[in-house]
């Protein structure tokens, strides 16, 4: 899989609060901080815990656990060449959510 992000491109941040964390849902892409050199990453939210959450590389299957503190915020838009472009979640990840949320309601 390539990376949704390339070189140069511009994204779109939207800061969360910790009561807002509810909006997160898996697949889409997350910014947080990396306490270990204070660099910032974005990556694909890939699960959801109480006090930890999960990213991975789109191009990776390496599965990074970090905490919810660390998170800045969630992209929701990337311009690239000049066009703006909304980061919607992909289809794959809305179905797989779908169905989590199907399996907890049996």
């Amino acid at each position: 899989m390539r990376p949704t992000l390339v070189d140069g491109d511009f994204v779109r941040v939207v800061p969360l609060k910790s009561v807002e964390h509810q909006l997160l849902q898996c697949g889409m892409l997350v910014f947080r901080l990396n306490p270990g050199n204070q660099n910032t990453v974005v990556h694909r939210l890939v699960g959801i815990g109480d006090k930890f959450l999960f990213e991975s590389g789109d191009h990776s299957r390496i599965v990074h656990p970090f905490s919810r503190e660390h998170l800045i915020g969630m992209i929701t838009h990337v311009k690239r060449s000049g066009i703006i472009h909304p980061m919607e979640i992909p289809l794959l990840w809305r179905i797989r959510n779908w169905m989590e949320a199907l399996k907890s309601r049996i």
